[in-house]
């Protein structure tokens, strides 16, 4: 169930009647860092929210069928793991402490909760049951948590790597990734965790436009709930598909889970998650180099054109195809040849959704287009693979800093920008082999955008820096008889 603090972050309007005097909020809490904002005399206090992560627990794979040769049953699924940090942030008062973290199913078994600290870090728990994370907020403390599921498989029917940096509750969510051509399996994985049953519609956004449905297109959920729907029953023999899910009576989570195969030769795992909501620029940020493709979504009804364009650590790159043509309600794949680590950047004449696939070591890594990085965000990185970052092209610097093991901090490192290409980061190279996660502070006026690649032996697989906490804020309100 959502506890009282997060039923908070869900209020968009509040009123207080009094005797004689109406007072009524007005506006939006905007997520701010910690003791940055001094408060009006025409406002309230609104404490630090829990932040809430979803890992959506065991892959999910078909059932074999009854009967047949040994020689033709599918290998086990891998083991799904996840991992949860909290790490320090500071009240208005000057005071610093992590929040307390509470890891717990889906349907609210709890399996863990540890308090208030300086900083803490969990092992790679296995999870066989979809997973919520939530940092329990302190005050005006807020709760800086985040949690990354992997999945890991060198060999046999499940070989590559799906790293998810798990995803934050939302009323609507777009995933560029779908496709249910021959060898593909995508399924969508829709939790609900709400504390009341909830609708979704699904959407389906194909080459040519809309697609429709071949079976069900809503699906309720109970509380605690997580459906998963294989899109090559709602769309078969769909080469390209964007999604686009909206949920009625509460918040939802998704996440796309792909296993494709040429035959019996597995060419790699992922996860896909949401892209940024749609605007007239998009950027997707790669942090390994390999074989390319970006897919954009028109949400509108009208036909759409793009320009596209590739940044890397040494300025522009030249790609096979620089502008596409998307149709109303459509989603269009555009092939960009092989590229270094950088960032595509997509520039529409109406707002679109935005992902890109790379295609590496025998593995592919789906990443979505990415919102601005802002103060206060962390990224947690898988244990055993690599992992590398980039950051799109902006004036002015980002500050890093880097999460030991043990839930301490490394000294803060901060890295220029440059208006004309990406800047890439090692951060076993920054901060040393023993970093699990790093804290993004990015200050007012810079707009940068970042991923992270995870890379193994295993294969590839993208990262997205999870959204801030909502920390401490004042909402303005106005007096009247």
């Amino acid at each position: 169930m959502i506890s009282e603090r997060n039923l908070r972050s869900l209020v968009t309007f509040a009123g207080i009647a009094v005797p004689g005097v109406l007072i009524a909020a007005t506006g939006f809490l905007t997520p701010l860092a910690g003791g940055s904002v001094q408060r009006g005399p025409e406002q309230i206090r609104l404490p630090a929210s829990d932040t809430v992560s979803v890992c959506p627990g065991p892959w999910q794979t078909a059932e074999e069928a009854a009967g047949t040769d040994a020689e033709f049953s599918t290998d086990p699924a891998p083991p799904a793991t996840v991992q949860s940090a909290t790490v320090l942030t500071s009240a208005p008062d000057g005071t610093a402490q992590a929040a307390g973290l509470r890891s717990e199913s889906l349907d609210g078994a709890e399996n863990f909760t540890v308090g208030t600290s300086r900083g803490f870090v969990t092992g790679d728990d296995l999870v066989d049951a979809p997973t919520r994370i939530t940092g329990l907020a302190a005050e005006e403390h807020p709760a800086l948590v985040s949690a990354a599921q992997t999945v890991a498989a060198d060999s046999g029917d499940f070989a590559g790597l799906a790293a998810l940096s798990c995803t934050r509750p939302a009323t609507r969510a777009v995933l560029t990734a779908g496709g249910t051509a021959a060898g593909a399996d995508s399924r969508l994985l829709i939790g609900n965790p709400s504390a009341s049953p909830i609708t979704v519609e699904i959407a389906l956004r194909g080459a040519h436009g809309r697609v429709p449905a071949a079976g069900e297109d809503a699906l309720s959920l109970a509380p605690g709930e997580q459906r998963a729907v294989q899109l090559g029953a709602l769309a078969p023999d769909e080469e390209v598909l964007g999604i686009e899910l909206r949920a009625a009576g509460g918040l939802m989570t998704a996440a796309l889970q792909q296993i494709e195969r040429d035959g019996l030769t597995a060419l790699g795992i992922e996860y896909g998650v949401p892209t940024a909501p749609a605007g007239s620029t998009a950027e997707v940020p790669l942090a390994a180099a390999g074989s390319a493709a970006v897919r954009i979504v028109n949400p509108g009804d009208t036909a759409a054109s793009a320009r596209i364009e590739y940044l890397g650590a040494d300025g522009p790159v030249e790609i096979e195809v620089g502008s596409a043509a998307i149709p109303a309600h459509g989603t269009v794949e555009v092939a960009l040849g092989e590229v270094p680590a950088g960032v595509v950047r997509i520039s529409a004449d109406a707002p679109v959704h935005a992902g890109a696939r790379l295609t590496a070591d025998g593995d592919f890594a789906e990443v979505p287009a990415t919102a601005p990085l802002r103060a206060g965000q962390l990224l947690l990185l898988p244990r055993g693979p690599a992992a590398e970052v980039v950051l799109g092209s902006a004036d002015g610097e980002v500050v890093l800093t880097g999460v030991r093991e043990d839930g301490t901090s490394t000294e803060p490192h901060a890295v220029d920008l440059s208006p004309d290409r990406a800047s890439t980061v090692t951060p076993s190279a920054l901060f040393g082999e023993a970093v699990t996660g790093l804290r993004f502070d990015t200050p007012d006026g810079v707009r940068v955008h970042a991923a992270a690649m995870a890379v193994s032996e295993a294969g590839i697989s993208g990262l997205v820096v999870p959204a801030p906490p909502t920390g401490i804020g004042y909402r303005d309100i106005r007096l009247g008889h």
